[in-house]
């Protein structure tokens, strides 16, 4: 049997990564509109920077979607889109933004790894 407190954390989770999914998008559009302008040179390279952040708040939103619906299929599905993430977020210029996805990342990691009973149960009705 779950405890309480245990079924808590999966909102918790969920919300992290909706977090996440909101800074990827308004990145990803940023670079998209302001980008294209400011370095025209190199628009192609950056609509396919943007596309990639578009679908980094994809799998970011389908993870903490999914958790709660298809728990044993979203479960590895998160921990590999946060493993790829992590070491994304130092590979290039790091700053206040990469600091917090880098941040949310490991909490989100840690919590889904310390957690990971929950997912893996038969049933999404005990989410």
């Amino acid at each position: 049997m779950v405890s309480a407190l245990k079924l808590k954390i999966v909102p918790v989770i969920q919300s992290l990564f909706f977090i996440n999914t909101g800074i990827w998008i308004v990145l990803g559009i940023n670079i998209l509109l302001s980008m294209t302008q400011k370095f025209p040179d190199q628009t192609v390279a950056y609509i396919i920077i943007g596309v990639l952040m578009l679908g980094n708040a994809a799998a970011m939103l389908l993870s903490g979607w999914g958790l709660t619906r298809f728990p044993r299929l979203a479960f590895p599905f998160s921990i590999l889109v946060l493993l790829v993430n992590i070491p994304l977020s130092v590979t290039d210029e790091f700053g206040a933004v990469d600091l917090i996805t880098l941040l949310i990342d490991l909490v989100l990691l840690g919590l889904l790894v310390t957690n990971r009973r929950l997912f893996n149960q038969n049933q999404r009705a005990s989410l």
